[in-house]
């Protein structure tokens, strides 16, 4: 079982950041994650079968001020939640289960 975020487009994520108006040219490595292809074509390589279980959260989360890359939810219209950060990226959860064939 892997838990965790995966791109749901066919897109792997490596994200670098760093905080506007700082003079310091620092860039930080951060939220990095696979696409649902990537981990599939992983299982199917190794002839293991594997399911994917999305991950609805339901808790209100606040935004921080102090701590923009932490993540927050926003509702949507239809009574589910959005989780988000500072980069702007929407987090989908899912359970991956993972057995042999």
């Amino acid at each position: 079982m892997v838990f965790g975020i995966f791109n749901p487009e066919d897109i792997d994520v490596l994200i670098k950041s760093r905080k506007a108006g700082k003079k310091e040219d620092v860039w930080k490595s951060g939220w990095n994650y696979f696409s649902k292809k990537s981990m599939e074509d992983y299982c199917e390589n190794r002839n293991l079968k594997y399911q994917w279980i999305p991950f609805h959260f339901c808790l209100d989360i606040e935004k921080h001020k102090d701590a923009p890359l932490r993540s927050w939810t926003i509702d949507l219209p239809e009574g589910e939640k959005m989780i988000v950060n500072g980069l702007q990226l929407v987090h989908h959860f899912y359970l991956l289960k993972i057995t042999k064939q």
